[in-house]
């Protein structure tokens, strides 16, 4: 979890059994994103800066070094851990990276009027990934799925309302979100 005061927020890891929490990450004022490995052995974020840049990390679920990613922001875990899928930088695009490397393997370029592309899950089935876009034409937002290989687009959701934090049931047959009220 995130916590902390202005521009000092932490990221922090806190056992469920009630253990103390240890800081892992600290001093910057935007940190978003949480995303646990599959292994449980790291974590994904990403830290919007002053100037409204922003980056991606791994790090160890215990702190520790943390790996910056050059080539995407926000992002999501592949099912084996392997890859992640992440924003390119003008947030049109999806590209899958190595883990490792920060290696892009592939760029998955939806068909759309989107500006710009904003959430991503990768299904634990592997094969598809969903995002969140908001549609320029018609100022709605909008869930699809499209395959790793970039094929296959499909709109799930289209709402005048905001949406967020789609994500994947554990099966990959269903897709949970929150809604706006507004």
């Amino acid at each position: 979890y995130v916590a902390g005061n202005g521009k000092e927020k932490s990221l922090f890891v806190k056992d469920n059994s009630g253990e103390q929490a240890i800081e892992i990450f600290k001093g910057f004022e935007n940190l978003a994103v949480l995303r646990w490995s599959p292994s449980g052995r790291e974590i994904f974020f990403t830290i919007t800066f002053n100037n409204s840049s922003q980056s991606s990390y791994i790090i160890p679920k215990l702190g520790g070094r943390a790996q910056r990613l050059k080539t995407i922001q926000y992002g999501c875990w592949s099912p084996d851990g392997n890859l992640i899928a992440g924003l390119s930088h003008s947030y049109k695009n999806i590209n899958l990276i190595k883990r490792e490397t920060d290696e892009i393997i592939k760029t998955i370029v939806p068909k759309g009027s989107f500006a710009p592309l904003d959430d991503l899950d990768w299904s634990p089935i592997g094969d598809k990934i969903l995002f969140l876009a908001l549609d320029e034409a018609s100022g709605r937002n909008q869930l699809w799925t499209i395959k790793t290989d970039g094929t296959e687009q499909q709109k799930i959701l289209e709402n005048t309302k905001n949406i967020y934090s789609p994500r994947w049931s554990r099966d990959g047959k269903h897709i949970y979100y929150l809604q706006s009220n507004e």
